[in-house]
């Protein structure tokens, strides 16, 4: 008798981690950020909510935790090398995450392991990449062919709102007053 209650309050489980994932889903579309960030701060082990957190941090322009929050979806404790089983979003993320944070060859590096180059957000990332390095000075041109240059005097900029929630939803850019920091990095 003991198997049907715990039953019903593992789907009780799951399903209030569903419904708080519809309503995360919502006020990031919204471009509520801290406010999706409150309701998803102690995300557990789903997934999902995770990459909510994630896209929450990358859209406020806390990108050094979203760095942390990515690095435990991607890597396998102790390992260095990216899951293959994890979703292309998360990988996507994480490049984007350590990209902002300044950490380019770290970026490129994970989104060189998500192994789905046609997928959208890779490829939006990718183009995003070869139009910064276009907008390079002859000099930084050069650095970057020696082995990099100082990111900090040059970050990456992106044209699209960082973080992907799912499959089936890539945001665009929404209006400015809820924009996250135009891809730049927040003044200090």
């Amino acid at each position: 008798m003991n198997r049907p209650e715990s039953n019903v309050s593992q789907e009780s489980v799951i399903d209030g981690s569903s419904s708080l994932l519809v309503r995360v889903n919502r006020l990031i579309q919204d471009g509520q950020y801290g406010q999706a960030l409150n309701l998803v701060h102690a995300s557990g082990r789903d997934l999902t909510l995770k990459n909510a957190k994630g896209v929450c941090l990358l859209r406020l322009g806390k990108y050094d935790e979203a760095v942390s929050v990515y690095r435990e979806i991607v890597f396998k404790q102790g390992c260095v090398w990216v899951r293959p089983e994890i979703p292309t979003i998360y990988k996507v993320n994480f490049a984007t995450a350590l990209l902002l944070a300044g950490q380019i060859e770290g970026g490129l590096s994970v989104l060189g392991q998500a192994m789905d180059e046609g997928h959208p957000g890779v490829v939006r990332l990718r183009q995003s990449i070869r139009r910064w390095k276009q907008s390079f000075t002859l000099w930084q041109r050069i650095m970057w062919l020696f082995g990099g240059m100082n990111d900090a005097k040059s970050p990456l900029e992106l044209d699209f709102l960082p973080g992907i929630l799912d499959e089936g939803l890539i945001q665009e850019r929404v209006a400015p007053e809820k924009d996250f920091a135009g891809g730049k990095r927040p003044a200090a």
